[in-house]
């Protein structure tokens, strides 16, 4: 997708699985307002934080993908180049996605 309203509106319509967004623009598509009033509030979830950036899935999605996915980015965590010091300190600006919820607490891979 070429701009983040049309990453809102292919996430709200099922076209689209996830994205990585930052930190503003995921609350912003959360909530449905500003540039993202058009789209409406699209219920996104979060996979795992990425410094300023979030990867962002909808509710809809497979809990066992979910879980797959942030065990890949902790995985690679080392060898991404982005900066999660700063942004650890604040809170993710939307809820977490269950499934990767289950791999944070160290649950394990649901079926």
């Amino acid at each position: 997708a070429t701009d983040s309203v049309r990453i809102a509106s292919l996430l709200a319509t099922e076209q689209l699985d996830v994205a990585v967004v930052s930190r503003v623009e995921a609350a912003l598509m959360l909530a449905g307002t500003g540039v993202y009033r058009a789209v409406g509030p699209v219920q996104l979830r979060a996979i795992s934080s990425l410094g300023e950036h979030v990867l962002v899935t909808v509710e809809r999605f497979a809990a066992r993908h979910a879980y797959l996915i942030a065990a890949a980015v902790e995985h690679l965590r080392a060898g991404l180049p982005i900066d999660s010091a700063n942004a650890s300190a604040h809170p993710l600006p939307v809820p977490n996605h269950p499934g990767a919820a289950l791999f944070y607490n160290g649950n394990p891979l649901p079926d």
